[in-house]
């Protein structure tokens, strides 16, 4: 029985009218009214009827609980129509409810029925009541609408709320699930986010420094670094210093930007960095450098910055360090071979050293548009003299740079041909001190700049000796040139500057001849002193020069002989190229407290010569006219003439000129003539040495039709006046000025 009142909500039987075996959904509410002062029900067994509006409930169905009843319209005899009681349900299965349909006992009396009544209903309402599904009002003789309850809503009032509450969480657990999830984020990111905040504002470790290197580099080809330092703190930097790690095949050359702070280029100093976001918080340090190690050989360059955040100023252990990655370059096969080297490596203050440069194409191409610059030692070290710039295997020389007094512009160096540059200037510097010198090999790129592809440097030292030396050739201090059969008188002078006697003194003179230029059979002492000739050599000791047996200190003395050049014939040989006619003045000395000195002096060049000759060729036609074939002849010695130019003035008629009268074919379009003016002009440009003088002369030829004026004869009729002619030595860098004849159309 139990079993049986306990049936869920499910199972019930709403007949309404309807058809035995239809079943009808309960309503989601019913609401039972329990009249007050009601008859109760009879007491001869007759089930009791409950109104359910126009309808009644029957408890004849005794083993169903109230929300399993059958609702139908049939109706006692007995019974009276009451109002319905009403109640709110809401179903659910499995739930028991209380079984108001009771057997109540029969009463014998009025009173007994009366209490009997009471009870009942006092029982109906306490067990509608007690249920959960009901809400049971009494009736006060109206129906008072209960609203409709929405599930999905929380009612906060009333009994329960704890229930009613967790009811709704477990209904809805996908959502508590993502509240839960979101929290949890939310709280990781912001311990994240201050936990990162904290340290950065703690380490200041947030620099980054990298080297932007090249891949590649050719043996010897200056090639250019970057180093980047990157301030990403939230606050500045100062006192940055950059130091570099140079690999043992790396070569510093030059700075970019900024200068280092030492001289190897290694050490640089940053004042500061903005913090990120607030100014400028990137420095880039750019400088040039070249490898010099064997082929597929790997150079490594590496570092470190450290730096102190603007926080720490004034603070122990202030300073941070941050490393700079290692970046590797693999070393390639030069394009270009170099070498530097000094005529001396230790020069005597005062002195003229000389640097040769040789640098050779090695590649299988010709290397065009080349560029030599010469850097020589700053602060005053050397003051530069002269220089020659010579093509191998032809006598091309170039003596004046093309740019100051350093750079020079080559326009072709062929495959595996070298070239050869020599600099020479006065040095000058405290005892021991170094000359760097520097020389750089450029080719033009499509941009119109240079890029370097070679460059080595060289040191001179100087000596500050005790015994001072310098050599000269009289009377040629401003002019450092000589002629064919001139004689030269050669000087040595000598000063003891030491705190000390020096004894036992040799010295030795000598003139670079290469040439062979000097004629020793003519050689003469000068000044009283005599020395030793041997091998072109002159050598004075205290035999000849007492002096030279003691020299107190700040004494000094000088030792001269002249000799003769040979003639013009000794500078014509066509085998020499006219850098070798020159000659330059040496000395060398020792004692008995000092090993041997050297001083070298200037050098002196052979002046060139360029000669001018006129020859005419007349043919008279009859007594007033005639044709006058005129040649000019051009010839040179040991040294080529730059831009040579003739110039004549001709009073004749226009027409007397013959345009078809020009040869060689070559000329044609060196020499012109302007018929309102009647100069004639001739720019043969270069006269190559030896013209004239064992190689071919260059020479024109040019014709006029001359036609004789009333009374005066072919012979007084001139055909121009006289002929200027200019030029400029290309060795010796002279200029020419000579002045011809004038020219009659006949002789």
């Amino acid at each position: 029985m139990a079993d049986q009142n306990n049936n869920g909500l499910a199972g019930s039987n709403l007949n309404n009218g309807a058809n035995p075996g239809s079943v009808v959904t309960a309503p989601k509410q019913a609401r039972v009214e329990i009249p007050q002062n009601q008859t109760p029900p009879t007491t001869s067994g007759e089930p009791a009827q409950v109104g359910y509006g126009s309808q009644n409930y029957s408890n004849n169905q005794p083993n169903q609980n109230v929300a399993q009843q059958n609702w139908s319209n049939n109706t006692t005899p007995n019974s009276q129509p009451q109002p319905a009681p009403q109640a709110t349900a809401n179903p659910q299965p499995n739930i028991n409810q209380p079984n108001i349909n009771q057997q109540q006992p029969k009463s014998q009396s009025q009173p007994q029925q009366s209490q009997t009544n009471n009870q009942y209903y006092n029982n109906v309402q306490q067990s509608v009541s007690e249920n959960q599904y009901f809400d049971v009002q009494p009736n006060n003789n109206q129906t008072k609408p209960q609203p409709t309850k929405n599930k999905n809503r929380l009612n906060f009032n009333g009994k329960g709320l704890f229930k009613k509450l967790t009811d709704f969480l477990v209904h809805r657990w996908w959502l508590v699930l993502i509240l839960v999830v979101a929290i949890a984020l939310s709280s990781l990111g912001f311990y994240a986010f201050q936990l990162s905040q904290n340290s950065q504002v703690e380490s200041y470790q947030n620099v980054e420094a990298f080297i932007e290197a090249p891949t590649t580099s050719s043996s010897g080809s200056p090639v250019r670094w970057k180093v980047r330092v990157v301030n990403r703190n939230n606050v500045s930097i100062q006192n940055i210093e950059v130091q570099l790690n140079f690999d043992r095949t790396f070569r510093y050359t030059k700075p970019i930007n900024p200068d280092p702070s030492d001289s190897s280029g290694s050490l640089y100093k940053l004042s500061s960095l903005s913090a990120v976001g607030q100014g400028t918080n990137e420095a880039i340090i750019q400088f040039e450098g070249v490898l010099s190690g064997n082929i597929d050989e790997e150079a490594v360059m590496s570092g470190d910055v450290s730096y102190i955040p603007t926080p720490n100023i004034g603070k122990s252990d202030q300073r941070f360090s941050v490393p700079i990655q290692a970046e590797r370059t693999r070393i390639t096969s030069p394009q270009i071979g170099i070498t530097m080297t000094p005529t001396q490596r230790e020069v005597q203050n005062g002195s003229e050293a000389e640097i040769a440069v040789v640098f050779e194409n090695t590649s299988e191409t010709e290397l065009k548009d080349l560029r030599v610059r010469m850097t020589y030692p700053d602060r005053g070290g050397f003051s530069y003299t002269s220089s020659e710039l010579v093509l191998g295997n032809t006598a091309d020389v170039i003596t004046t740079p093309d740019d100051g007094n350093n750079t020079w512009f080559i326009n072709s160096l062929p495959r595996l041909r070298t070239q050869t540059l020599k600099t020479r200037g006065i040095v000058q510097g405290a005892d021991g001190v170094k000359l760097n010198f520097l020389v750089e090999i450029d080719t033009l790129g499509a941009d119109g700049t240079y890029e370097t592809l070679r460059s080595t440097t060289t040191d001179v030292v100087v000596l500050s000796q005790p015994l001072v030396l310098t050599t000269e050739f009289e009377g040629k201090n401003a002019d450092k040139t000589f002629e064919p059969g001139e004689t030269i008188t050669y000087a040595i002078n000598y000063q003891n500057k030491s705190t000390r006697t020096l004894t036992n003194i040799e010295i030795l003179g000598f003139i670079d001849d290469n040439a062979n230029l000097l004629d020793f059979t003519t050689l003469a002492y000068v000044g009283g002193t005599q020395g030793d000739l041997n091998n072109g050599a002159v050598q004075w000791t205290a035999r000849g020069v007492p002096q030279l047996e003691n020299l107190p200190p700040q004494s000094r003395g000088k030792l001269s002989f002249s000799v003769q050049l040979k003639d013009d014939d000794a500078f014509k040989n066509t085998s020499l190229p006219q850098n070798t006619y020159t000659l330059r003045p040496r000395a060398e000395a020792k004692s008995a407290e000092l090993s041997s000195i050297q001083f070298s002096g200037e050098e002196y060049k052979a002046s060139g010569e360029l000669e001018f000759v006129q020859e005419l060729k007349s043919e008279e036609t009859d007594n007033n006219r005639a044709i006058a074939e005129v040649t000019w002849i051009l010839k040179s010695r040991q040294t080529r003439i730059n831009d040579v130019k003739v110039e004549a003035i001709s009073t004749l008629p226009p027409s007397s000129w013959k345009v078809d009268g020009i040869s060689p074919e070559g000329q044609f379009d060196n020499i012109s003539y302007n018929p309102v003016n009647g100069k004639i002009e001739w720019n043969p440009g270069a006269i190559p040495e030896y013209s004239g003088n064992g190689k071919e002369e260059v020479k024109i030829t040019f014709t006029f039709d001359v036609q004789a004026q009333e009374n005066q004869s072919l012979a007084r009729t001139e055909l121009f006046g006289e002929p200027i002619i200019t030029g400029v030595d290309d060795y010796t860098g002279e200029k020419y000025d000579l002045t011809g004849n004038p020219l009659t159309a006949l002789k």
